[in-house]
């Protein structure tokens, strides 16, 4: 919960320190300097279609990393899935509602603000240490897999609803293949 706090704190207090020392850049309303500032940008097809292509190649990563797990495991379970099945057992529908308002948070530092500020290897480090809590290292590698290729997708596009959809439909499949 800290973590959340964070993530929307720093870089809201990063906008408003560059927002009052640069008031020259600022035009308009303080919601639409945040809104460019952060590149959240309105939802449309485009968006949504872009964030869709973005979760097919994220799922077809997956898959390959599946794969090489299941090549290399050495008997050891499933420490995603155990947390997601438990998660999901104990917390249900307040789980997802979590997943959603993750979903958007992480987006938000590590895309939206670790990346313009910090650069692609920095968020995704960041973004793989987060993933920690996994347990695995194959899992905290995978993490730092898919963090890069959503970085790098950031990097091209700047669009924040594209990476919140593809961010959001992967791990709701995930949760949805665990819990199946």
């Amino acid at each position: 919960m800290i973590y959340q706090i964070l993530f929307v704190l720093i870089p809201f207090l990063y906008f408003l320190y560059y927002y009052h020392r640069f008031p020259a850049e600022s035009q308009g309303s303080v919601i639409k300097n945040f809104k460019s500032f952060f590149h959240i940008n309105p939802v449309t097809f485009d968006c949504v279609k872009k964030g869709i292509y973005l979760f097919v190649i994220l799922f077809a990563v997956f898959l390959l990393l599946g794969i090489v797990y299941s090549l290399f495991n050495q008997g050891q379970g499933d420490v995603v899935g155990n947390y997601i099945l438990d998660s999901y057992n104990s917390l249900g529908f307040i789980f997802l509602l979590i997943v959603l308002f993750g979903v958007i948070i992480e987006e938000f530092f590590f895309r939206a603000f670790l990346v313009e500020r910090f650069g692609i290897l920095i968020s995704t480090i960041a973004f793989a240490l987060m993933h920690q809590t996994y347990g695995s290292w194959f899992e905290l590698i995978g993490a730092f897999i898919l963090g890069l290729i959503i970085a790098i997708w950031w990097s091209k596009y700047k669009d924040f609803w594209q990476v919140v959809f593809a961010h959001l439909l992967y791990n709701s499949v995930i949760i949805l293949l665990v819990i199946l």
